[in-house]
């Protein structure tokens, strides 16, 4: 769990089979450790399913249909994917965000998003500033889900700063940007930060990559970590994910802290994890 925030990944050996791949064995992971799978607002299950098998599919998804995935960069394992964050777009992102490879491998590549804001911010202060300031304008259309249509515009911030100024989110997702609504004088600036950006998480500098075997979970900080997919032509996997929510995972550190210092739930009352070993020591 501490992984997980510092460095903001890690890979989970010996993953429960999920023969049926129907999300088990992912689900059965993320509720004894991590606090819960989330859950999409049109997806009956809490996980999602990328197969390069047909047969292999999320039946509240219409790209189910082999013909329909052909479009679709998810499915579309001759080309690589850029480096991103899940969820970006609607609601608060999930903290963390899981890949089981249930079958075949993957080729991912991973990139610290806080690395780079902060060499960003060394380097290009300017440019760190407007990305901290500045919404990026994104938008998506979801018209394959069997239960209905989402459509959804927002304008949120590549890097959020906390009350302190102190990095606390990446979020970004390049293919879903749309036109800008910047001034005409800052369109220009704001476009040379994102520019700059993606560049940096793309260099040699700060990315890797990693190959993901049948077996094994990847899961990451989706505050922080970015990944991609590196090119997979002619390889099959099946691939089951989620996300957890902050609110989720918290409460699992919470959960912990208590059970290590033997602090009941009535004692503790709500009480910030920081003041937990004053409260243990004053019994």
């Amino acid at each position: 769990m501490k992984s997980l925030m510092n460095p903001g990944f890690v890979i989970v050996e010996n993953m429960p089979e999920d023969p049926k791949y129907d999300g088990s064995g992912l689900s059965t992971f993320a509720s004894k450790y991590l606090g819960g799978l989330q859950k999409h607002p049109l997806r009956e299950s809490s996980h999602w399913t990328i197969s390069t098998e047909a047969t292999t599919h999320d039946d509240s998804n219409m790209l189910a249909d082999a013909d329909m995935r052909k479009g679709a960069n998810s499915y579309n394992t001759s080309q690589q994917l850029c480096n991103h964050t899940d969820q970006s777009l609607y609601g608060l992102p999930g903290i963390l965000l899981g890949f089981h490879c249930a079958m075949g491998e993957g080729n991912n590549s991973l990139t610290d998003g806080f690395a780079v804001a902060y060499a960003m911010r060394d380097r290009f202060p300017e440019e760190y500033k407007l990305l901290t300031t500045h919404g990026m304008n994104a938008g998506r259309r979801l018209e394959y889900y069997n239960a209905n249509d989402l459509h959804f515009n927002t304008q949120h911030k590549v890097l959020t700063e906390d009350a302190d100024g102190n990095l606390m989110r990446v979020q970004y997702h390049e293919i879903y940007r749309t036109p800008s609504t910047l001034s005409f004088d800052d369109f220009p600036k704001y476009f040379n930060a994102l520019r700059t950006f993606y560049s940096l998480v793309h260099s040699p500098e700060f990315q890797v990559g990693i190959k993901l075997q049948a077996g094994q979970c990847l899961m990451m900080n989706n505050w922080r970590t970015m990944h991609g997919r590196a090119g997979l032509a002619g390889k099959k996997r099946t691939i089951l994910g989620g996300t957890v929510t902050r609110e989720a995972f918290y409460s699992q550190v919470r959960r912990l802290r208590q059970n290590e210092m033997s602090i009941s739930p009535e004692l503790e009352c709500g009480l910030p994890v920081t003041y937990y070993k004053t409260l243990a020591n004053t019994k």
